[in-house]
């Protein structure tokens, strides 16, 4: 027991002033130091300050704060008053703190502090709990005291980075928030707060925390803090998913961050695919909002399958983007890399018809090689024909043009509109072989190599697109009604105009007038005689007709 005589310090059988004690601790015999404390505590305040002072004054303040960890909290609290009215600082406080923090980490007190920490072994179940009591009993104090844990980062300002993890564990223990820590660290500058960013990471918080104190700061904070936590991390991967659990407010100050901090499109656009959808989605759009342009997102995603295809084409069309942009930026993808954003289209519901729409407008060579991947998502031929049919003639033109470009051969797209293209759009891709230069003579020709069916259906088409016909005049029909009376509905009958090609009725029919259903044919050019228009009784058939073939 100790006890006081006249402000001397005495132990039962020798006499021996703080000093003593405090050499004697230092050698080993740490409890004596602890008697001293506690003894000090149940004596006169005077008594306690005076106590408090010799540790200080000879430089052991952490030696006092062990023992101070060790009291009950209120006569914690009192000599850590004592502690700073006697010149103490904190900066002997982190250091114990960074000591209490290395056996947070390991769980194990190190063999060159048993004697120092081995009274921790039998306060409490683990020595994690009894460190973790400790370090709550000093900060407690401290904050009696009228000071703040958060304001001893000034003191560790010049400590490894190891050590300033062990600080950070212990003050994270007592109940400080990474905020705190980090608002603290960034007042010291940016290496600081390097290290406290992977101290507090060491510690097993998360990525995420930072992240969100990060976006309260300054841009530079942002970015440097950023930057920290992907070396911390070990790659972009691991940081792009963090930050993927942001509100998507947050994630565009955190992208717009990262881009600032040199990070690049296919950084972002190559990782997608491991985000959750919508989130990765978002990505796409505000890498647009950040000045980023199609051209540069679709390059990045070029090659890189159809499911990363869909989520940039997904992200470009949520962002007001139209599909024509993307083709445009895919021109000098190959075909096999087009053909994965074709097939994306496809899955997020976009009709073969819309894209064949955006085909109009492109470079021939471009739009053939475009029509080489939509071959490959829709390979029936029929199926784009009436696709396009149903968009009017500019797609008419464009689609067939590439549909030949790719190789298929003239006779089998007149196969497919003569057998398979419903009946109301084949006179649409007539008139638009016409268009694109296709002669009315080579048509037929082509149609020739089929079948007659082809033939027929063929002409009727070419005939229903070029011909201008006309009623029969009233002189023609005083004629014909003279003739055939009311057994053929001449309201019906139709000259052609002179306006088909004569090649093609040379062709045809040697130039000889010729009938096709209620149109009467005859070449550019002819006006046809009444006798020849008219033919009354034949004297070989008895027969009378019109030249419409209509009796």
């Amino acid at each position: 027991m100790l006890t006081e005589v006249g402000g001397i310090f005495v132990k039962i059988a020798f006499a021996h002033d703080a000093d003593v004690v405090l050499a004697r601790s230092l050698q080993g015999d740490t409890e004596e130091a602890f008697d001293l404390v506690s003894w000090s505590n149940t004596r006169s305040p005077a008594t306690r300050k005076q106590v408090v002072r010799s540790f200080v004054q000879s430089k052991q303040s952490p030696f006092l704060i062990h023992q101070v960890a060790r009291l009950k909290r209120k006569e914690a609290t009192d000599c850590m008053k004592d502690y700073f009215s006697a010149g103490g600082d904190l900066k002997d406080i982190a250091e114990w703190l960074a000591a209490a923090g290395q056996i947070l980490k390991t769980g194990a007190i190190p063999d060159d502090t048993d004697g120092f920490w081995g009274w921790v072994k039998k306060a409490a179940s683990s020595v994690v709990d009894a460190v973790v009591g400790a370090i709550n009993t000093v900060a407690d104090a401290v904050k009696a005291a009228g000071k703040s844990l958060a304001d001893a980062v000034s003191a560790v300002v010049s400590w490894t980075a190891s050590k300033i993890n062990d600080f950070v564990e212990a003050v994270l223990a007592a109940g400080k928030t990474v905020a705190q820590l980090l608002t603290e660290a960034v007042k010291k500058g940016a290496a600081l707060l390097d290290k406290f960013v992977r101290g507090i990471l060491a510690a097993g918080k998360k990525a995420l925390d930072v992240i969100n104190w990060a976006i309260t700061q300054a841009a530079a904070t942002l970015k440097n803090v950023l930057t920290t936590l992907e070396a911390a991390l070990n790659s972009f991967t691991s940081l792009l998913l963090e930050v993927a659990k942001l509100a998507t407010a947050q994630l565009k100050q955190v992208v717009s961050a990262l881009l600032a901090a040199g990070k690049k499109v296919a950084d972002f656009v190559e990782r997608l695919s491991r985000l959750a959808y919508d989130t990765a989605r978002s990505v796409v759009k505000i890498l647009l909002e950040a000045g980023k342009s199609v051209a540069d997102v679709i390059k990045a995603a070029i090659g890189k399958g159809r499911q990363l295809a869909r989520i940039v084409l997904d992200g470009l069309l949520a962002a007001g983007k139209k599909i024509a942009d993307a083709l445009v930026a895919l021109k000098n993808a190959t075909v096999n890399a087009i053909a994965d954003f074709i097939g994306a289209l496809k899955d997020l519901g976009r009709a073969l018809g819309s894209i064949l729409v955006e085909l109009v407008g492109l470079a021939q060579a471009v739009a053939i090689k475009m029509m080489q991947a939509i071959r490959k998502i829709w390979s029936a031929t029929v199926d784009i024909l009436q696709e396009a049919a149903a968009r009017g003639i500019h797609v008419i033109k464009t689609v067939l043009v590439a549909i030949l470009g790719t190789g298929i051969h003239l006779k089998n797209v007149l196969a497919d509109i003569a057998r398979d293209v419903r009946e109301a759009f084949r006179e649409g891709l007539i008139k638009g072989l016409l268009e694109i230069g296709k002669s009315a003579l080579t048509l037929l020709k082509e149609a020739a190599k089929i079948a007659a069916s082809v033939v027929a259906i063929t002409f009727g088409l070419i005939l229903s697109v070029l011909g201008s016909h006309r009623k029969l005049t009233s002189e023609e029909r005083a004629e014909a009604a003279k003739v055939f009376g009311t057994s053929i509905n001449l309201d019906m009958v139709r000259l052609t105009d002179a306006n088909l090609a004569s090649d093609l009725v040379m062709w045809l029919n040697k130039n000889r007038p010729f009938t096709t259903m209620y149109v009467i044919n005859h070449g550019s050019g002819v006006k046809l005689k009444t006798d020849t228009l008219i033919q009354r009784n034949s004297p070989t058939s008895g027969r009378r007709s019109i030249q419409a073939g209509c009796t």
